[in-house]
């Protein structure tokens, strides 16, 4: 018997114990290219009604020797025909004729392998020498081989995948010639095991996708749950649990604070992992869960308690630290608190001893009622700094000398004494708020405006004929610097959208008002139908009145509208001291807006 005859009769050997499949083989060389086909189906039957499909075979046999590689060589003109055939099962048999033993390998060659093994050759290199494995004897193995090939044929090596495709996509079918593992994340790489992928869309397309692949099982993915986990004084509201391994589940609870459960044969382990978040809320909810640990020796989650036991001073860190620095952090939240401004703010990385030291300077005044000892200075305004923040506090001379008290100017309880006088006429004065005696650039860095109570702030000098004024530059120093971007965007606008509203409510709704109402509604959440309505007819007004303001109003309702062509028309219309004036509102940022758009 020929090495070829051997090779195909031993193919069909291992065929005929495969229920799904049936090889048509020749065991000559006159058939171009393949050497005859297998047919798939889906039943023991095999009637017409279950036939799959058709996989192409070319069946190599050698003479077995000692050495013999385990790779073969084709053309590559027979790699490109193939290609353009739907692929082919390339079998190559290694025939011991004297010991009457066959070994059969394979390599499953589907158009985007074989597109891959062409690319990685020589153009001008004529053989390209294709790697072989073992063919398995197990019917199940070898027709799960078969099937990658049969599914494969549909691969287009030339078409491109249209990204759209991935917005429409029912479900995912993955055929890979050697068993996998899907519970455990899997990586699918092309040149180590033959596979085939294919989506299917919506309206029943079948596309085949070519590329790497990582698979994740759905407990290996992250997803939050909306679970309460307490452990002392400390809560959170939801985590973020993903499967690590498979003995180990990650509970992450925030920012850097994590729970590792080992669940192996020896009982349920729990180690915890805490490094320090900068931000200032986060470090000390995650102290807080840790201490809350050690002293209770459990965790809540939801109506379930997980219990930890006592951790080993030996592992755990160290507790009595790890107190202290909960101690400071509590510290700072007092001062934070008596402020009213939001410690999520605050950057406790980027704080120096010096900024501490202020902080503890405004605890032990603030909190503990130390009167501050100094026997020179001089009363007024002080700026306390800390990081890129600052509290502005009012210092006069206490009742003993040498003291003095710190007065919070926009605590509503802090005495009202503020008064702002011209410089060329000292007594004639007027009653002002503290939000008008801080410099305009300094308020972006000012934390304890209490901006919910600024209007509260201004009624109580509303007697004054000048409020109101004053009151309008507020507003528009509050969007400067909401328009400077940054954590407290919302802060500024909502003091903003306050204090305006209090305008309205006391000086009735003229267009100055309105036109702030609305770039502070630009800002925040856009504009509505309605207002782009009284939008345009403001705009109308305005174009045909005399009044020496119209012009400015005109563009600003064009720059409310988004209207690019008739703002810079109207802007070229302006004046120089008329454009000076206008660059200085907060509504020429629409303008700087349309441009960069």
């Amino acid at each position: 018997m020929s090495t070829e005859t051997a090779a195909v009769a031993e193919i069909m050997r291992i065929l005929s114990r495969c229920p799904h499949l049936e090889g048509v083989l020749a065991s000559h060389d006159r058939v171009p290219l393949t050497d005859g086909h297998i047919d798939v189906y889906s039943s023991l039957s095999r009637a017409n009604k279950d036939w799959l499909g058709r996989v192409n075979v070319q069946i190599k046999g050698r003479a077995s020797r000692k050495g013999t590689a385990a790779s073969f060589s084709l053309k590559r003109e027979v790699l490109e025909a193939h290609l353009r055939n739907a692929g082919v099962l390339l079998l190559c048999v290694d025939v011991d004729q004297k010991r009457a033993k066959a070994t059969p390998r394979y390599a499953a060659l589907v158009p985007f392998e074989i597109r891959r093994i062409l690319a990685s050759a020589p153009e001008k290199q004529k053989s390209v020498a294709i790697p072989l494995r073992k063919l398995p004897r197990l019917p199940g193995a070898v027709e799960r081989i078969v099937e990658v090939i049969r599914v494969g044929a549909r691969q287009n090596p030339f078409a491109t995948t249209d990204p759209r495709l991935f917005e429409s996509i029912k479900h995912i079918t993955i055929s890979t010639a050697e068993e996998v593992d899907f519970n455990v994340p899997t990586r699918l790489r092309p040149g180590e095991g033959a596979f085939a992928v294919e989506v299917t869309t919506e309206n029943g397309s079948q596309v085949p996708l070519d590329g790497e692949f990582e698979i994740l099982p759905e407990d290996y993915v992250a997803r939050e749950r909306d679970v309460r986990v307490v452990a002392g004084n400390a809560a959170f509201d939801s985590f973020v649990v993903q499967r690590i391994s498979s003995d180990q589940t990650c509970v992450a609870l925030g920012e850097g604070l994590s729970i590792v459960i080992h669940e192996g044969g020896e009982g349920r382990g729990v180690d915890i992992n805490i490094t320090c978040p900068s931000n200032f809320v986060a470090r000390k909810r995650a102290v807080e869960f840790m201490v809350g640990i050690f002293d209770n020796g459990e965790i809540a989650l939801g109506d379930r308690t997980l219990t930890l036991g006592e951790v080993p001073a030996s592992k755990g860190p160290d507790i009595e630290e790890i107190r202290g620095h909960l101690a400071f952090l509590c510290r700072l939240q007092e001062v934070f608190d008596k402020f009213q401004f939001d410690g999520a703010l605050i950057d406790l990385e980027g704080m120096t001893e010096r900024d501490i030291e202020h902080l503890d300077v405004l605890y032990r005044v603030f909190v503990e009622g130390v009167a501050p000892c100094n026997t020179s200075g001089e009363s007024g305004r002080m700026l306390v700094n800390f990081g890129p923040w600052a509290v502005m506090l009012v210092a006069v001379r206490g009742h003993e000398p040498g003291t003095w008290r710190f007065i919070d100017p926009f605590d509503p309880a802090s005495p009202q004494m503020l008064r702002w006088a011209a410089q060329n006429d000292r007594d004639v004065t007027i009653p002002v708020t503290a939000y008008d005696i801080v410099e305009p650039e300094h308020l972006p860095k000012v934390l304890n405006l209490r901006l919910d109570l600024i209007d509260a702030a201004y009624e109580r000098i509303a007697h004054s004929e000048s409020t109101v004024t004053i009151a309008n530059q507020c507003v528009r120093d509050l969007l400067n610097c909401a328009d400077s971007g940054g954590a407290r965007q919302e802060e500024f606008l909502h003091g903003a959208a306050r204090l305006n509203d209090w305008i309205i409510r006391r000086d009735g709704e003229r267009d100055v008002h309105r036109l702030n109402q609305w770039q502070i509604a630009w800002r925040r959440h856009g504009l509505t139908d309605v207002d782009r309505t009284e939008i345009r007819r403001m705009k109308r007004a305005s174009a045909n009145s005399q009044d020496e303001m119209a012009v400015h109003q005109e563009l600003a309702c064009a720059l409310l509208l988004g209207d690019r062509e008739e703002s810079e028309f109207l802007a070229n219309q302006l004046t120089t001291a008329q454009r000076d004036v206008m660059e200085g509102w907060p509504i020429w940022e629409l303008r700087r807006h349309l441009v960069r758009t």
